[in-house]
């Protein structure tokens, strides 16, 4: 009931005219130098959004909000109105399936990416004047790079690399076994079944419909990998991508602060501060959940799909 008021509320909301002629009377303020927003990348269920929500909590950046993906032809406006009612977001790295709550949380904000990148008229091929303006607004009002984290945001790479060449990506790793064993459980808690499909659809899945859900996964997670591969290929020589490993950052994600200060990942920002002090850790998430024989068949099926398993599988 309430994600079907919050879909009914999000559509009266974005029909609405007022909203957007507000929005663009508050952009022609927007200024700034080059845009690179930082990508996080990875695969679904590998981690990426307590990284998220890590970065935008321990640094100051603009991010797009759950008020923004609310409000999403108006993500500013959205982000300002939010700003006077609530507190800023206090992270408790803590998610439901990508989604954190609180109208300044950190979003995936799939109705705002939708409207940005993905959807059939988005602002990238329709309007990117426009897209460019929203973006830098947002850095401006929260003090920050921008950082976007969407699981389908290689639907519209090439067009985001055309509009913003000096993209920088953070990419997020996981043992493969547990990545893969986290979206059949995920599978079976959205749809009720392991066999309907859970994050993005890179082209042909259609022909894997048929396979188990083992070999299901391991291609979806070899086929997202190799996207990565091919985006970073395409950044220009001055745009640096840093890995993230989980396990890593789970244990220390103090160090992997520092890492991120230093990467030039921020850009030219090397006095960049915390805005928040991280945790000494985060708990690792990582048990077999499935049984001997299911674990196994999951992990030929991921080195049939030429992942490779740490030397302990």
């Amino acid at each position: 009931m309430f994600r079907r008021i919050a879909l009914f509320s999000q559509r009266v909301a974005n029909a609405t005219p007022l909203f957007s002629l507000v929005e663009r009377a508050l952009l022609p303020a927007a200024r700034g130098g080059p845009l690179a927003p930082i990508l996080i990348l990875g695969c679904p269920r590998s981690g990426t959004t307590l990284l998220y929500e890590f970065i935008t909590t321990t640094f100051k950046t603009a991010y797009p909000s759950n008020a923004a993906s609310l409000l999403y032809r108006a993500p500013v406006l959205a982000t300002r109105l939010a700003q006077a009612i609530v507190p800023a977001h206090t992270a408790r790295f803590k998610s439901d399936l990508g989604y954190v709550g609180g109208l300044l949380a950190p979003s995936e904000a799939g109705a705002l990416i939708r409207y940005w990148l993905t959807g059939p008229d988005p602002l990238v091929r329709t309007d990117p004047a426009l897209l460019i303006r929203q973006v830098a607004g947002l850095v401006q009002l929260m003090g920050g790079p921008l950082v976007l984290k969407n699981l389908h945001l290689e639907e519209a790479s090439d067009q985001l690399l055309a509009t913003f060449p000096q993209c920088r990506i953070i990419r997020m790793r996981r043992d493969w076994r547990f990545t893969a064993q986290s979206i059949l459980a995920a599978r079976r808690r959205e749809f009720g079944s392991e066999t309907v499909w859970l994050g993005p659809k890179p082209p042909g899945y259609e022909k894997l419909l048929g396979e188990t859900p083992e070999r299901q996964v391991a291609w979806q997670i070899t086929q997202i990998e190799r996207w990565i591969d091919n985006l970073s290929e395409k950044l220009d020589v001055g745009s640096p991508m840093l890995e993230c490993e989980y396990k890593e950052l789970c244990a220390r994600p103090r160090a992997f602060a520092e890492q991120l200060r230093g990467s030039g990942v921020f850009g030219p920002t090397a006095d960049l501060e915390f805005q928040a002090l991280p945790p000494e850790r985060f708990e690792l998430s990582e048990r077999v959940e499935l049984s001997p024989e299911r674990w196994s068949i999951l992990g030929a099926a991921l080195a049939e799909a030429g992942l490779p398993l740490p030397k302990d599988a």
